[in-house]
């Protein structure tokens, strides 16, 4: 604690006034334990008082501003809509590929029907050209003509 002592110009204009050292000792004693008093009293005032700015300015920014319980509640809010919309986006992602998948395998099914067909006609196209290439030769001829004579 800091105490108030009166300075010299001031006690001897109190000495001056009174006109007597011990009176002056006496009222100027008093005066510093009032001013004393009085520091006291201002700084536990100023003391009071900054508790209760500071509890009103951090009510005011709670009311104000975002606390953290508020900012991670809607966080949370936010990361659950956005794992929500990724759901469902993979849903339709996935839907659309398996529409794909089965669309291609169709195509690849009907492809592979055209396909047998055709390999069925081109047996028979190289069957009939084997028979028409034999029944041409002139040899194959003259051994049919010899067989059945």
């Amino acid at each position: 604690m800091e105490t108030f002592i009166l300075p010299r110009e001031a006690f001897n204009a109190i000495e001056a006034g009174l006109g007597s050292k011990e009176r002056a000792e006496v009222l100027a004693s008093a005066i510093e334990m009032c001013l004393n008093e009085i520091n006291q009293k201002a700084r536990e005032c100023i003391l009071e008082k900054k508790e209760h700015v500071k509890i009103e300015i951090k009510e005011e920014l709670k009311n104000e501003l975002v606390t953290r319980e508020l900012f991670e509640e809607r966080f949370r809010y936010l990361d659950n809509k956005i794992d929500e919309r990724f759901t469902y986006l993979d849903n339709k992602i996935e839907e659309r590929f398996n529409y794909l998948d089965n669309k291609i395998e169709e195509r690849f099914a009907t492809l592979n029907v055209k396909i047998d067909a055709l390999n069925f006609k081109f047996n028979i196209l190289v069957a009939l050209m084997i028979i028409v290439v034999t029944f041409a030769n002139p040899n194959f001829i003259n051994l049919i003509e010899k067989i059945f004579k």
